[in-house]
């Protein structure tokens, strides 16, 4: 205090000091925004006012010095932690180009300028010049705000972060160690051992702690949070150990943990405000206190310093721009966007200039000059992406690839639970699938049943749906929570679908039906068999964020459902939002269409396939390919569909007997109505009514068939169909599908089709056999067998209808029996009149 009263400046109270700078970091943001400039810009000019060469509000001491590190400390883990390694390795040829011409070029430009013009020496122009040649993704907000975020140039943004980055901080590191002590043989082979040394350590070390913490305290996201920090930070330290800067161990950090911390969840919540709010603030404002204004006032060198850092930035970050547009074939406005967003120099840029200055290679007037040339750089870079964006975005039409959110299916997820313990981990689940868009609503819901104390329970369906909502909330989702009232459970699910309008049903199951169940549960399968909307049967087990791969496993056929391509299509935002890669498991014709599906979407993980040859050995595949930390999902349609067979309703309990420590997802496509569609499809005669006109051709009957041998039974078949001459190749063929291939439609009945290039027009044949058949991928005998034969060009539609008819006219109550006791045509016929007529 002086004699006035009032407190001396700078100030001393650190309780003054720090509510001084909490309202700093308050109104500099929002001034900043009133005059359209980067809130950080606002924060470093802020900082110059306050500071030792402004209005000395306040001294740049050891406790501004250690905040103002642990911002820049922060700023380096973000930079790692936000960089999506999928997009980066799905568009490597381009991010490899674009990111060492946008390094190389500004490197070699900076180094000419500090040598040539600022009289540097060699070792400090090189760590000048990588200042120039990294980059911060600061206008890349915008862009998304456009819907660019998949776009090429975007993609190649990013990855040309990681290349600048990485080599900007190998400099840093290497002008650093150079410059206290020499530079001999010795110094080079312990500069990069070290950092080899330490790299491979961090790489191998930090994932496998994480998911070892994440695993046994996961419930705790503070303890999460406090974590990850002290991670970030040991990594730090251990890299000053190692010889090199601590940002190189915060940014390595941020890389290692990319993986396991989804986009959208609580944890990068809570590590993007903490760093948002308080730390890279304070770096902002330790950063502007460096700068001495009186600098500014002087003519000559310094404005000369300025001029030429500024004018450097600007061009050789538009050079190289313009070439990668050359040699990558970009359009003007997609090379202007590609400057844009890589012109924009802030973090890498000012933990460079801030190493620099503290080991005496920088001097003032570099420190004035750099904040300048990131003020022009980012309002540059912020005019140059939402003009060049906006242009692109309104000439873009129709992308071939597939949307993040395809299909709609994400659009409204609606999510019952029935305790708050489900809470966590459907939540986390439904942001996954959301795959970071804005677009997604989820819809928490829990049925209050109806009865005497129905107020009793509306209030704790508030109490456990509120969990819900602040969960959805933190993690930056849109949540809309619903109760309904209603006699059962079931009920009250498939009203709020309705009501709600949902795209999606996500339910937790706990992996251990009861035997009268027939999948999951009473209410689940009440739930699959009355509505359309796509469903998540999912089985927690263990983290998400703890997967490393997820295995998808997808059944025979599957690949004619409707919604084959939206439901396999919905898994590559969860795999990327997850940061795992995909495994896909299915016999030899589900694994050829899935790789055509999946291979129109851009930012598509690492994949790999395994066929199937036998899916009767699917137990002994999964018990050795699928490992502990994996996320199991199965593809599986609703009973009585078109790829639907009985065996796959044990499927789900045989995944959670097998795996019971894995995450199990269950995902049904959506039910898509065929009524309309089916009146407009040109089906055979035979097919106009269920069951068949039977005294109509061309559908074949064979009754009591004595020979066991299923090459017996379908050379009898062919032989007895209408324009079809028998040869071997067909036998063997349609013997081999028998073996690979059968659909078991219900028990006892298997059906055997093929698209054939010697059949004019559908055949239909039905055989009985009055011995029992055995396939080897059928773990029951068979009585009768359905032969479907195909035009080799028929239109696929009219095939899944056909298909779609057959299994509806087997599944009739009175067919079987009927067919399976007759030994004639006109028996049959004969019963199933009878039948009807009772």
């Amino acid at each position: 205090m002086n004699h006035t009263g009032l407190p001396s400046l700078p100030f001393t109270d650190p309780v003054l000091i720090f509510g001084t700078v909490m309202a700093l970091l308050l109104i500099a943001p929002l001034a900043a925004r009133k005059l359209r400039l980067p809130e950080l810009i606002g924060l470093i000019i802020a900082g110059v006012v306050i500071g030792p060469y402004g209005l000395g509000v306040l001294a740049r001491d050891q406790t501004v010095e250690l905040l103002g590190k642990v911002g820049l400390m922060y700023i380096m883990f973000l930079a790692g932690l936000e960089i999506d390694l999928n997009q980066v390795k799905s568009n490597r040829g381009p991010t490899l180009i674009f990111g060492l011409l946008t390094f190389s070029i500004p490197l070699v430009l900076g180094t000419a300028l500090g040598m040539g013009v600022f009289a540097m020496s060699f070792p400090v122009a090189v760590l000048l010049a990588s200042m120039f040649s990294s980059h911060t993704l600061l206008t890349m907000p915008a862009a998304g705000k456009l819907g660019l975020t998949k776009h090429p140039v975007v993609t190649t943004a990013v990855g040309g972060t990681i290349i600048t980055d990485t080599l900007a901080l190998i400099i840093l590191a290497i002008v650093t160690s150079s410059s206290q002590g020499s530079t001999d043989l010795w110094f080079w082979l312990r500069l990069f051992g070290f950092m080899a040394a330490y790299t491979v350590a961090m790489v191998l070390l930090i994932p496998r702690l994480a998911r070892w913490f994440f695993r046994h305290f996961g419930r705790d996201e503070t303890l999460e949070f406090v974590f990850v920090i002290a991670v970030t930070f040991m990594a730090g330290y251990l890299a000053y150990m190692s010889g090199l800067e601590p940002i190189i161990g915060a940014f390595l950090a941020g890389l290692t943990l990319n993986s396991l911390i989804p986009e959208k969840s609580l944890l990068m919540t809570r590590i993007h405000f903490t760093g948002d709010a308080i730390f890279i603030p304070f770096f902002m404002l330790s950063v502007g206190m460096l700068v001495d204004i009186s600098l500014f006032l002087q003519p000559g060198p310094v404005w000369i310093i300025i001029g030429g850092m500024i004018i450097t930035a600007l061009v050789s970050k538009w050079f190289a721009s313009k070439l990668a547009q050359v040699i990558l074939g970009l359009s003007g406005p997609e090379g202007s966007l590609l400057y844009g967003l890589t012109v924009n120099q802030a973090a890498a840029t000012l933990a460079a200039v801030l190493v620099g200055f503290n080991l005496g290679l920088f001097s003032q007037e570099i420190i004035s000059g750099t904040i300048l040339m990131i003020g022009i750089t980012c309002l540059a870079g912020s005019i140059i992406t939402d003009r060049r964006g906006r242009q692109i975005a309104l000439s873009l039409t129709q992308e071939p690839s597939l949307p993040r959110n395809p299909g709609g299916l994400t659009d409204r997820i609606l999510i019952p639970q029935h305790s708050k313990d489900q809470t966590k981990q459907l939540v986390d689940l439904a942001l996954l699938l959301s795959g970071g868009t804005s677009t997604t609503t989820l819809l928490p819901m829990r049925v209050a049943l109806e009865g005497s104390e129905s107020e009793k329970e509306i209030a704790q369906s508030e109490a456990i749906l509120a969990h819900a909502v602040v969960r959805i909330l933190s993690a930056g989702g849109e949540a809309q929570p619903v109760t309904t009232l209603d006699i059962n459970v079931p009920r009250g699910i498939l009203r709020a679908l309705r009501e709600q309008r949902a795209t999606c049903l996500l339910m937790p199951w706990d992996g251990d039906p009861a035997p009268r169940y027939r999948v999951f549960s009473r209410t689940i399968d009440q739930c699959l068999s009355s509505s359309t909307q796509a469903a998540l049967i999912f089985r927690p087990s263990a983290r998400l964020e703890n997967a490393r791969r997820c295995h998808i496993i997808i059944p025979p056929l599957m690949h004619h459902h409707p919604g084959f391509t939206a439901a396999l299509s919905l898994l590559v935002p969860l795999a990327n939002q997850a940061g795992v890669s995909l495994q896909i498991s299915a016999q030899p014709r589900e694994i050829a269409v899935s790789k055509r599906v999946l291979g129109q979407i851009k930012s598509l993980p690492e994949t790999e396939y395994t066929p199937l040859p036998q899916w009767t050995f699917l137990r002994q595949h999964l018990s050795q390919g699928v490992h502990p930390q994996d996320l199991v999902v199965l593809l599986m349609p609703r009973q009585e569909e078109l790829s639907w067979q009985p065996k796959l309703n044990r499927l789900p309990k045989l995944l959670s007997e097998l795996f019971p420590r894995n995450p199990l997802l269950c995902l049904l496509p959506p039910r898509t109505p065929q009524a309309p569609q089916e009146q407009d499809l040109p089906l055979p005669k035979s097919l106009e009514s269920t069951p068949f006109q039977l005294d109509e051709p061309p559908v074949t009957y064979l009754f009591g068939f004595p020979n066991p041998q299923i090459k017996e039974l379908c050379s009898e078949l062919i032989a007895r169909m209408p324009d079809i001459a028998p040869s071997s190749r067909l036998i063997q063929d349609l013997l081999r599908i028998s073996q690979e291939e059968p659909v078991l439609l219900v028990d006892q009945v298997v059906l055997i089709h093929s698209h054939r290039k010697e059949v004019h027009k559908t055949q239909i044949a039905i055989g009985t056999a009055d011995q029992d058949i055995r396939l080897p991928l059928v773990d029951q005998s068979i009585r009768v067998v359905v032969l479907l034969l195909n035009p080799l060009d028929q239109d696929p539609s009219v095939h899944l209808q056909i298909l779609s008819r057959i299994a509806r006219m087997i599944h009739r109550p009175e067919y079987l029996p009927a067919l399976l006791s007759s030994r004639s045509q006109e028996e049959f016929q004969e019963k199933l009149s009878r039948i009807r007529g009772e």
